[in-house]
């Protein structure tokens, strides 16, 4: 998937950082695997997130200007439906009657894996929690 954002950046009012903006092209590679796990449908996916970044703002009253390039901290995630779905064939798929009520759940885990360097500002992962 592509996705293009602009705009102001908020940022944390200690640092010397004044009206951020940025241009942002981001790109995401992922991947889905449906299967059956204890006989119940399941699916694991992943997400692999990659921006290109122009930023622009004042620092201690100056100009700047900076880039980013790089990857982003990607997601896994593994979901099933507990109730109202089972796992079938392609020739049981288009034979059952799908039921109205299904119950499920997810784990999502984002692990702190893409580019960051506490040494420069902004980051295009924020793993520090800024």
């Amino acid at each position: 998937s592509y996705g293009y954002s602009s705009g102001n950046i908020l940022l944390d009012n200690s640092l010397p950082i004044d009206g951020l903006k940025s241009k942002m092209n981001n790109i995401a590679i992922a991947y889905a695997r449906s299967f059956k796990l204890f006989n119940q449908f399941a699916k694991f996916d992943v997400v692999l997130p990659y921006s290109f970044a122009n930023f622009n703002g004042q620092v201690e009253e100056e100009a700047a200007s900076t880039s980013r390039n790089g990857f982003g901290d990607p997601l896994f995630r593994i979901s099933m439906i507990f109730i109202g779905a089972k796992p079938y064939d392609v020739k049981e798929y288009f034979k059952h009657k799908p039921k109205k009520f299904k119950l499920g759940g997810a784990i999502r885990v984002r692990p702190p894996l893409g580019q960051y360097d506490n040494s420069k500002l902004p980051n295009l992962c924020a793993t520090d929690g800024h």
